[in-house]
């Protein structure tokens, strides 16, 4: 189950959990199986903290003109973007991009996932993967405490039993079910009855 919702049946892995993300306008439910960009992922983060009632204001400190590319942001995700900077959801590259239209990387979701859950109260720390994953040295530094986190948590799988594929794109389908999966069944949790009050 994902944060109440049954995900067993249907014709798709993803179909319950989808239509779930659709009623509650997580995302708008289109192009499942597409790559899912790093500003699509930044909005069904930020659509998904509005619909549990988690605080998304805007710091004054956030400043989101720094990054040389915020022109190339949406307009319908420039506020998702402020706040996802703001709470350090997402950070810009070594030449200060954004980089919104770049497909996300495994790994860019694995960070950006726990970063998110980490700032509503998510304290997480597992146990070193490495010894059991064959690419571990293709997991950049800056990644690999969030890839080993949902590894742990079942949030996200390896592409087989010893790769976890972390430059391997994030598909739309990907996106929605395993942000529930950390959201419904993470150590802070509505199946462990432990989310904090916002």
């Amino acid at each position: 189950r994902l944060d109440g919702v049954d995900t067993e049946g249907r014709n798709s892995w993803y179909a319950k959990a989808q239509e779930w993300a659709t009623a509650n306008s997580v995302s708008d439910g289109e192009n499942p199986t597409g790559e899912v960009t790093r500003e699509q992922l930044v909005t069904m983060l930020y659509r998904y903290a509005q619909y549990k009632g988690y605080d998304v204001s805007i710091g004054e400190d956030t400043n989101i003109l720094s990054y040389v590319d915020v022109d190339q942001v949406s307009d319908w995700a420039m506020e998702a973007f402020q706040w996802a900077c703001g709470t350090g959801v997402i950070e810009g590259d070594e030449n200060s991009a954004l980089t919104p239209k770049a497909s996300t990387t495994r790994a860019q979701a694995a960070a950006m996932l726990m970063r998110c859950y980490r700032r509503y109260g998510g304290a997480y720390d597992a146990a070193d993967p490495s010894a059991a994953m064959t690419d571990w040295n293709s997991v950049a530094d800056w990644a690999q405490a969030d890839v080993a986190a949902v590894l742990e948590l079942g949030v996200m799988n390896g592409t087989s039993e010893t790769t976890f594929g972390a430059l391997g794109t994030y598909t739309r389908e990907q996106a929605v079910v395993t942000l529930l999966r950390l959201y419904a069944n993470g150590p802070v949790s509505r199946s462990n009855r432990n989310l904090p009050a916002m």
